[in-house]
């Protein structure tokens, strides 16, 4: 079984999982709560690390060492493993320029949501912090990086194949929670995912 085959089949049974839970205990499991960053993007890594030969390398600035976002904890697993996921795919899928390498990284801004890209009210008052997932694919031009806003779309064929999937759901949980996604992306240079979350000060 290929690493990309462990990696859907590791997402589906956390979804299963999720939605198991859900049914027994629906209040605990969607009740949000203070967690770390550092520690989830540190524990993914390592679950990643064992299920894959592309080289993982993890960047957690210092200043979110200690920083904790108030959100439910499995939908925050589920919505950075869809972004792994999709940076696997690509990497596996297309002939990128790189040697097979994902980064999962993450940085602190005051204001890294500009009001006219995203129309979001001013942010100017809050903090953030950027949670970002960067592989060396293929990369997306810009018709198909524009096309990531379409809900349900995926890449799962063509140049820029292994991008799209679980999107919509990531949207949508950064939205509840305050946050928005973002995508950067040039064609044959990779792409970074991005999930920025309000911090719980």
């Amino acid at each position: 079984m290929g690493h990309l085959a462990k990696v859907e089949g590791a997402l589906a049974l956390a979804g299963d999982l999720g939605k198991r839970l859900d049914l027994f205990e629906p209040a605990r499991q969607s009740a949000k709560k203070e967690i770390s960053i550092h520690d989830i993007l540190s524990e993914i890594a390592m679950a990643v690390e064992l299920i894959t030969d592309v080289d993982i390398v993890t960047e957690l600035s210092e200043g979110t060492k200690n920083c904790k976002v108030c959100v439910a904890p499995l939908e925050l697993r589920l919505a950075i493993m869809n972004l792994v996921f999709n940076g696997l795919n690509a990497i596996e899928n297309g002939d990128g320029p790189g040697a097979g390498r994902l980064t999962i990284s993450s940085r602190i801004e005051s204001d890294p949501i500009p009001e006219y890209l995203f129309g979001l009210p001013t942010t100017k008052d809050k903090m953030f912090v950027q949670i970002s997932v960067t592989d060396d694919g293929i990369g997306m031009d810009k018709a198909t990086l524009n096309k990531l806003d379409e809900p349900g779309y995926t890449s799962k064929s063509g140049a820029s194949e292994g991008h799209g999937f679980g999107i919509s759901s990531v949207r949508d949980f950064a939205r509840d929670n305050g946050g928005v996604p973002y995508f950067f992306s040039n064609l044959g240079e990779g792409t970074t995912s991005t999930l920025v979350l309000p911090l719980h000060l």
